[in-house]
């Protein structure tokens, strides 16, 4: 908010009543993509009692968790609350915002959907308005939209084969009931086709919508001075009068477009990262002097590519990272460094603190790493056997998007081919540095991101060919080259519309029937109130791991490690000690060595309940510990609550938290 602000006020002179004036095709537009965009948020999480999508189950109890810590508990300074302890290492600065709203009174679902379907129409509009300002086409901008919307992966196929006929799939009782994902790799053995080109990722992360707004929003911006709007290829010359036309970047501009790209690193690390990259190589190819350092590019930049395949080839991430930091140097110091300086150090300051916090501090190790092909299985830069599965796989995930945008490459303009240029420097950083120790779930964001701004071009090209083929076949006879042209538009154009969202339309009935469980359950609710209404709002829980919604979270209390597990490992943190304890703890032979194994860990309560009993969870477990001699605060037929400090009367439960 305090970036938004300064932008403000920095720009409050360039605000013009003109600018308000909203034609009604754009009110329609506008109203149609926040209709979308509601139903959407309101197909994940919604409903009285509260109940969330079988397919964002998982990540709504983290997130809901991270934000209830702020609205009814306090989580200061923050830590993650199925981890406690421990400074936080997640970039939490929606679940944050969205804590605050609950804590102002708006109910939790609100405090994600709203923001969500506000982000989620912003994209849409960003991605509109650099369309049109690239091409000056609303068609481009309407199909680049729609493709963000849907899914232009060859999923669909999978639909098809799964019915005996293609008549039996499209009747309309199958494809209007049609309730699952139709590919879920990486989460599905043997699937080539990644669910992350579903709305599935926007849905689970919220805040993954609101980077890519901060993201786009600063592109757009930079893109704006960078170079003037343009028009399709082909058309008259004087539609391409403004389009090398360059605005200075006022320092100003580029300090508020860089403080904004900096603080959004809370949102979403990843993006960030991926997002700088493209900023990097946008700035250098619109530069204006190119052809003035293209002999000293072309050696420093072979050199760092040289240095990192040797730091490839001797399976060092130092030299790797030594190569990739020279590469991005080159490329700023050669690029407009007066304008681009401001900027870049601007975000870096407001970012490197952020990322040193979230990243468990300087004695940290890091989680940049390098990886080799994403997630296309044996592939190897060193391998040209593997190039053919690195080429099927973006085939298969992308469909026609590939050959559209390589004909983009084709017959787009020189001020054209720059953009993508620096959108593709996003796809080669996300193939070969995994940002995260999840390759596929963290890694997912860069091409997120990638497949967003991708997405223009291949819109590009439809209307190109469109237009193309409209005006005829360059043959002799003019009538009958334009009767063959005009006969394979229509024939070709629709159907390679259809090939292009009809996953993702198929997504939407997913979305539509998709099954729902219920946030806060009713055998849950009463420990619940009990949790918020009897305990110190920084209070810490014991319970079993691997539960994945844990009732002392969703109360906005944290617990010593619970949760999916693989939330906690994948976010660096030591789960392994804590496994360990938590098993002793249950395991123990009587009350005092109990209370001696719960020394330093924070721990307030303990939860015995149906998930600490099950039979294959602690098979050490003693049945007779609880309830023993320990004071019992609370009871009913699922969960029962034992007071550590009443218990163990000793003071063990003093002495560093989470330990």
């Amino acid at each position: 908010m305090g970036a938004n602000a300064l932008i403000i006020g920095l720009g409050r002179r360039e605000f013009r009543r003109a600018a308000f004036r909203v034609q009604p095709l754009a009110i329609l537009g506008v109203g149609s993509a926040l209709a979308l965009s509601g139903w959407v948020m309101h197909t994940r999480l919604s409903g009285e009692p509260l109940t969330v999508a079988n397919n964002t189950w998982a990540d709504t109890a983290l997130h809901i968790g991270i934000a209830r810590s702020f609205s009814e508990g306090d989580n200061f300074p923050p830590a993650l609350p199925v981890f406690s302890g421990e400074t936080i290492r997640y970039h939490f600065g929606f679940d944050f915002y969205a804590g605050a709203l609950e804590r102002m009174g708006l109910p939790i679902e609100w405090a994600f959907n709203l923001p969500g379907a506000l982000g989620f129409t912003a994209i849409m509009v960003l991605v509109f308005e650099f369309a049109y300002y690239l091409w000056r086409r609303i068609s481009i901008g309407v199909i680049a939209v729609v493709l963000f919307a849907t899914n232009g992966s060859l999923a669909f196929l999978r639909y098809f084969s799964s019915y005996p006929s293609v008549i039996e799939a499209l009747k309309p009782s199958n494809w209007w009931n049609h309730g699952q994902y139709l590919a879920t790799a990486p989460y599905q053995s043997g699937e080539p086709i990644s669910i992350f080109w579903t709305l599935n990722p926007y849905l689970n992360q919220t805040h993954l919508i609101v980077s890519m707004v901060v993201a786009l929003f600063v592109g757009y911006g930079l893109l704006r001075h960078l170079r003037g709007p343009g028009g399709i290829a082909g058309h008259p010359l004087d539609a391409f009068a403004d389009e090398n036309h360059r605005l200075p970047l006022t320092r100003e501009r580029a300090l508020a477009l860089g403080l904004l790209s900096g603080a959004g690193f809370w949102l979403n690390g990843i993006v960030f990262v991926a997002s700088m990259i493209f900023f990097c190589v946008l700035l250098y190819l619109y530069s204006g002097h190119l052809r003035r350092v293209a002999v000293l590019t072309v050696v420093l930049v072979s050199g760092s590519v040289t240095l990192f395949v040797v730091g490839a080839f001797e399976q060092s991430d130092g030299i790797r990272k030594v190569a990739l930091l020279l590469l991005i140097g080159v490329l700023v110091l050669l690029g407009p460094v007066r304008e681009s300086l401001p900027f870049f150090a601007t975000a870096s300051v407001a970012a490197l603190p952020q990322m040193i916090w979230l990243n468990g501090g300087l004695g940290t190790k890091g989680v940049l790493s390098f990886h080799n092909g994403y997630l296309v299985d044996n592939f190897r830069f060193q391998n040209p056997a593997s190039y053919l599965d690195f080429v099927t796989y973006w085939w298969l995930n992308l469909g026609l998007v590939v050959p559209l945008v390589v004909l983009a490459a084709v017959v787009g303009r020189r001020a054209d081919r720059k953009l993508l240029v620096a959108i593709m420097a996003i796809f080669a950083f996300g193939n070969v540095v995994a940002v995260g120790l999840d390759i596929g779930g963290h890694g997912h964001k860069v091409f997120n991101l990638w497949e967003v701004l991708v997405n223009l071009f291949a819109a590009y090209t439809l209307v190109f060919g469109a237009r193309m083929l409209w005006h005829g076949l360059p043959v002799r006879n003019r009538r009958l080259g334009l009767l063959a042209g005009r006969g394979i538009a229509v024939a070709v154009v629709p159907a390679a519309c259809i090939v292009l969202v009809l996953s993702g339309l198929l997504d939407f009935m997913t979305l539509k029937n998709d099954s729902r469980f219920g946030v806060f359950g009713s055998d849950w609710q009463p420990a619940i109130s009990w949790i918020e209404n009897n305990t110190s709002r920084d209070s810490v829980f014991l319970t079993a791991y691997d539960d994945v919604y844990t009732i002392p979270t969703l109360a906005g209390r944290s617990v010593y490690f619970g949760g999916f597990s693989g939330w906690s490992e994948g976010m660096g943190y030591d789960i392994m000690s804590r496994e360990r304890r938590i098993a002793s703890i249950y395991s123990a032979p009587d009350q005092a060595a109990a209370c001696e194994r719960m020394r330093g860990t924070g721990v307030d309560y303990i939860q015995v309940g149906d998930g600490e009993t099950k039979p294959d969870r602690f098979p050490q477990r003693n049945p007779h510990l609880f309830p023993g001699n320990f004071i019992r605060v609370y009871s009913d037929a699922h969960f029962s609550y034992y007071d550590v400090r009443a218990s163990c009367k000793t003071g063990t439960i003093t002495g560093s938290r989470g330990t």
